[in-house]
C-alpha cells in the first residue's frame, strides 16, 4: 500500500509511525495529505507543529498551534505547544500567557508547569521562576511561615538553581509533599 493511501485517520497513523522513526519529511508529507483533507485535523496540525519545532521552524509552528487551538480551545496540550514555538521566538509574555492557559485547563500538566519555570527564568525575575519549577515537578513552596512538621531549607541552600537570588535572603521554604494536610 502506498504512503499516501487509504482513509485519512490511516494516513495519519502511518505520518505519527514516520515522525516517531525519525522520517521528518514522510511524516511531513502525510500530515500535509490530511491537512489537505480536513484543513481543521487537530492531531495533524499539531504533529505538523510538533515536527517545525523540531526543525526551529517556530513561525510555522506557530502558526499550526494557533490553527489547533481554534480547533479544540480546550486542549491543554495545544497551548502548551503554542507556548514552545512563543518561547523559541522569544516571545516571552505570550509564551507565558499559553503555559498558564495549558495549566488552568489541566492543573497537574507538569510539563506547562516546567516550560513556565523556563520562559519566567528567562523573562522574569528568578524567585517567580524558582516557584514555576518546583510546580512543575508537583511540589508546592511554602513562604515564609514554615510549619515545624515540615522539613526546611534556606533559600541560600538552593542558589544553584537560580543564581540571582541574593545570598542572603531570609526565608524560609518548604517543600511539602503531601498536598492533601492543611497548611
Amino acid at each position: 500500500m502506498h504512503a499516501l493511501s487509504g482513509s485519512l485517520p490511516q494516513i495519519f497513523q502511518r505520518a505519527i509511525t514516520f515522525h516517531d522513526y525519525g522520517r521528518l519529511s514522510e511524516a511531513e508529507q502525510l500530515y500535509q495529505t490530511v491537512l489537505t483533507g480536513d484543513d481543521r485535523h487537530f492531531g495533524s496540525l499539531c504533529r505538523l507543529g510538533l515536527l517545525r519545532l523540531q526543525q526551529g521552524r517556530f513561525d510555522d509552528a506557530e502558526r499550526l498551534f494557533r490553527r489547533a487551538v481554534k480547533v479544540d480551545k480546550r486542549s491543554a496540550d495545544a497551548h502548551q505547544f503554542l507556548g514552545a514555538a512563543l518561547t523559541g521566538l522569544a516571545r516571552l509574555k505570550e509564551a507565558i500567557r499559553s503555559y498558564e492557559k495549558a495549566i488552568a485547563i489541566r492543573p497537574a500538566f507538569a510539563e506547562a508547569h516546567n516550560s513556565l519555570g523556563y520562559a519566567l527564568q528567562v523573562g522574569q525575575p528568578a524567585l517567580r521562576a524558582l516557584c514555576g519549577l518546583l510546580n512543575g515537578i508537583n511540589l508546592m513552596l511554602a513562604v515564609q511561615s514554615c510549619l515545624q512538621k515540615f522539613s526546611c531549607f534556606r533559600l541560600t541552600q538552593i542558589k544553584s538553581i537560580s543564581p540571582d537570588v541574593p545570598p542572603r535572603t531570609e526565608g524560609r521554604f518548604a517543600i511539602v509533599t503531601d498536598v492533601g494536610r492543611g497548611m
